[in-house]
């Protein structure tokens, strides 16, 4: 790109106007901050809903700024590779002019014009991309000022969308035994799954390690748990929440698109991304089981003991495969806020299994029962089956 074209780019990026700096986010915000806190339980579910949209709303709006100012750093980051070469070349032609203006003079002749006019361009120049380039960062500023506001907006929708659940939690169980799972989810012991792993798995050799011909092993216990999301922090344990009723798992919340990794060696046994990653809201009862948005159920093998893992309200980005086994530490799925969920979160619940391997995978092949014959009605129960358990006291 030569000089003038960068002067076209940079004129045309600043003069353009940006329609999300208009935005009134004090507004929307003050809207939700009364509305939350009268709203009735037959309205809070819409209401959920609407605030869902409009923080992906300013959330599309945090990126496209974002974007910009990505762009704007490209363009800087030319410019001022533009000005040092001009200014090194400048420097040249006044050394020259300076010892060509000392020869001419002793031998009494007139100076170059041709080269004074070359140096006044060029100051000339350099002077108009300087004005230029501290338009452009100022204009950067004022974008990065934007983000951080878009910013504090999402964190105090975030704040309503809490103010929300904490309000109407009972009226809204966390899943729901209706419906069907989808059946291309559930394990089906195909013979062409992938051997071994996730996205990050190396390509070691193993033995066949999927749910295929009646081959229900794990290749080797874990002997310990790691996190199933590593920075994250819990924001609701079991049996209940903060502000009262009953939550069967654990809440880990971390941003959006967060890594989800298998805490243990384990091996899937249902994976459906059937929704959008950010669509939480109050009782939106989508995905498998009702509620849980995209979700994962695995059988984990740690010290010795088998468990079920259940992973709820992830994003639509998953790695795995029913049927197919991985190690402790692969990615299985990035972290989301889908299905009814108000914020982004990971929901975790464990299961001590009481039978071997082969019969709790016929039992969950039967219909994909999350709950392996505990349901979702009470806490530390026991099945013919497994006992629910706590995550608090298994690996965090």
């Amino acid at each position: 790109m030569n000089i003038q074209s960068i002067f076209v780019c940079l004129f045309l990026l600043i003069d353009t106007p940006v329609l999300v700096m208009t935005k009134n986010y004090e507004s929307i915000i003050h809207y939700y901050q009364q509305r939350v806190t009268c709203v009735t339980e037959k309205e809070s579910s819409e209401c959920s809903l609407r605030l869902s949209l409009d923080i992906q709303r300013c959330m599309d709006d945090r990126e496209w700024i974002h974007g910009q100012i990505e762009e704007l750093q490209e363009l800087a980051d030319t410019w001022d590779h533009r000005l040092d070469t001009m200014e090194r070349k400048l420097e040249k032609y006044k050394e020259v002019a300076k010892k060509q203006a000392t020869y001419l003079k002793e031998e009494h002749r007139p100076s170059d014009q041709q080269l004074t006019e070359k140096i006044h361009t060029l100051q000339q120049s350099k002077k108009k991309a300087e004005r230029i380039l501290d338009r452009q960062n100022k204009w950067k500023e004022r974008m990065i000022r934007q983000e951080m506001n878009i910013e504090q907006a999402i964190k105090q929708l975030q704040a309503c969308q809490q103010t929300l659940h904490d309000r109407f939690q009972q009226a809204y169980p966390a899943m729901l035994e209706k419906g069907n799972p989808r059946a291309d989810a559930i394990f089906q012991g195909d013979k062409d799954l992938p051997g071994y792993g996730s996205v990050t798995a190396s390509l070691q050799m193993h033995h066949e390690a999927c749910l295929a011909d009646g081959v229900y092993d794990i290749d080797g216990y874990s002997t310990s748990w790691i996190p199933f999301v590593r920075n994250g922090v819990v924001s609701a344990g079991t049996w209940a929440y903060p502000g009262g009723g009953m939550h069967l798992g654990l809440d880990v919340a971390a941003p959006l698109f967060s890594p989800v990794t298998a805490g243990a060696n384990g091996i899937v046994l249902y994976a459906d991304n059937p929704v959008d990653s950010n669509c939480g809201y109050l009782g939106n009862y989508c995905g498998w089981p009702l509620g849980g948005g995209n979700t994962i159920c695995m059988i984990m093998a740690v010290n010795g003991k088998l468990y079920g893992i259940n992973l709820d309200h992830l994003s639509n980005q998953i790695f795995v495969r029913p049927g197919q086994q991985v190690r402790q530490g692969d990615v299985l799925a990035l972290s989301g806020n889908s299905g009814n969920s108000t914020g982004p979160h990971t929901h975790i619940e464990v299961f001590e299994l009481l039978v071997p391997m082969e019969q709790a995978v016929a039992y969950f092949a039967q219909g994909a029962d999350f709950t392996f014959g505990n349901g979702f009605n009470a806490p530390a129960t026991c099945s013919s089956i497994a006992c629910r358990i706590r995550p608090e006291t298994t690996f965090y």
